[in-house]
């Protein structure tokens, strides 16, 4: 195996996102009181989510509302979601991710207010997204892996190349999902102007028997690390400057 960058000075990380589910859903207003009451001391602000708008018994007559987030608390570029079987942390866009060393230690403190505000025997599983934005290039002329132009794209040669590719795994107890996508459009909070470019989406899930969640996340990291660096081609890796 190729030695994998420690860093990449060109950071291409534009949200790093950990969710918890739960295996039996909590009743959104006592969790949201009691993770208020643990926040609002150091600063964090709260908003209501779109889905709190729909009527209260529409929402718990459809437990797919469960894993939809409720509530966001925001702090210096860090946010908090909870809804009634999830909770995740993540940076704001805005807040440029500083390695995974750093970022663990956020989550840590993450996982101590999970802790606080949940029973660990009600936790069934853990996830990690990665979301990397590439800006004004076409991620698929940097990648290893080879996809071959489709019928459509055969047919109509001159229509707009987009290209999406998704593609999942189960992996001993894990599962990963790969989604690549090129000529999407990001809008960033306080910009009126769009930026083009390609993502590469990485998921890492593993489902939760009493282990420890931080070592979870670290092993789940270390499988999206891997991943990504093997999907680009090294000449590539080098115009984002790594740090080894």
């Amino acid at each position: 195996m190729k030695k994998l960058p420690t860093k990449l000075e060109k950071q291409t990380v534009l949200d790093a996102i950990s969710e918890i589910f739960f295996k039996e859903p909590k009743d959104i207003e006592v969790f949201f009181s009691d993770v208020y009451i643990l926040l609002k001391e150091d600063g964090w602000d709260f908003e209501k989510l779109p889905v709190m708008d729909i009527p209260e018994n529409i929402r718990k007559e459809n437990s797919s509302f469960d894993k939809t987030p409720h509530y966001v608390f925001i702090n210096n570029g860090r946010k908090v979601f909870i809804g009634p079987s999830v909770m995740a942390f993540t940076y704001d866009s805005s807040k440029a991710y500083n390695g995974w060393t750093n970022y663990l230690k956020e989550l840590s403190e993450f996982i101590k207010l999970l802790e606080k505000t949940n029973d660990k025997t009600n936790i069934e599983q853990v996830s990690l997204n990665f979301v990397d934005f590439f800006k004004e290039q076409n991620i698929y002329e940097h990648i290893t892996l080879s996809i071959e132009n489709d019928i459509l794209e055969t047919l109509y040669p001159d229509s707009t190349k987009t290209k999406q590719y998704t593609t999942e795994i189960a992996v001993d107890e894990l599962t990963i999902a790969i989604k690549i996508e090129n000529n999407i459009s990001l809008n960033f909070k306080g910009s009126d102007t769009s930026i083009e470019g390609s993502i590469i989406d990485l998921h890492v899930s593993q489902n939760i028997e009493g282990d420890n969640i931080l070592t979870l996340y670290s092993n789940m990291h270390k499988h999206a690390k891997s991943i990504f660096f093997s999907l680009l081609k090294d000449e590539f890796i080098e115009t984002l400057k790594p740090i080894y």
